[in-house]
């Protein structure tokens, strides 16, 4: 399990370790190790969602716009380009009203440290975002 552990944490650009080589195991043992290793990653997963909403709930927007009751605005259409004219915003990125918008220049520490493109790491974080605001039962 050790080995696991020690995988998660590498860099994702780093080449693995060998595998150690295994006692003989059960085919019950076998499958409690890979539950194990499943549970593992997925609480792994869990905590990087986690991170990244205290990633961008330490580096708010300075100029975000406060949400004013109202009906609902819907999303610019793709004859308008995505963007928000109103605004000047890409929503595709960050017009969600419910969501608390972040620093342009927040995702892409946050990006690298997980080995994705800032755009890729963009998304993460609004997901994770969109989750915590949007589906509270969830988060």
């Amino acid at each position: 399990m050790d080995y696991v552990v020690d995988l998660v944490r590498r860099c994702p650009h780093q080449a693995p370790p060998p595998i150690p080589p295994t006692p003989a195991v059960t085919p019950a043992g076998l499958l409690a190790q890979v539950r194990d290793t499943k549970d593992l990653l997925r609480s792994a997963d869990v905590q990087q969602l986690v991170f990244a909403v205290a990633w961008a709930d330490s580096h708010p927007d300075p100029h975000e716009l406060k949400p004013v009751l109202g009906p609902f605005r819907p999303f610019p259409s793709a004859e308008q380009g995505g963007v928000d004219h109103e605004h000047g915003r890409d929503c595709e990125a960050d017009c969600d009203p419910l969501i608390p918008a972040m620093a342009w220049d927040a995702p892409a520490p946050f990006a690298a440290a997980l080995g994705l493109s800032t755009r890729a790491g963009e998304a993460f974080i609004r997901d994770a975002l969109t989750i915590r605001h949007r589906l509270p039962l969830v988060w």
